[in-house]
């Protein structure tokens, strides 16, 4: 159990580390790109199945208020990330406000885990 947890949180550090990297605004286009395919969307799906590992482990309900925001946050967030690396001139205040803020809402939901 303490090394899913441990991979779970390895996930989430790729997952916001793509994610901060696809919203910088100096990087090129290709560099942000790398940075979505090659961490924030491995991080995505590994904290997705760590998640449910985790879940059935500890014997929670899937349908819990902070696993399905959990969820529909990050689902947006990676969304996001993707409309941001999928053409030149797509990222600004809105697209990047938007992932950032789907992060930390998903982040707050994990850590304070609402009813």
């Amino acid at each position: 159990m303490l090394f899913v947890r441990f991979a779970k949180l390895a996930s989430v550090f790729f997952f916001v580390a793509g994610t901060l990297g696809a919203i910088l605004p100096g990087l090129p286009l290709a560099s942000r790109r790398r940075l979505v395919f090659w961490f924030a969307a491995p991080g995505f799906g590994c904290t997705w199945g760590f998640g449910f590992l985790l879940v059935a482990l500890t014997r929670q309900s899937v349908l819990s208020t902070w696993i399905l925001g959990s969820l529909a946050l990050s689902l947006l967030d990676v969304n996001a990330l993707l409309y941001i690396v999928g053409r030149e001139g797509r990222l600004s205040v809105v697209s990047g406000g938007l992932a950032l803020v789907c992060l930390l809402g998903t982040l707050a939901l994990m850590v304070w885990r609402p009813a």
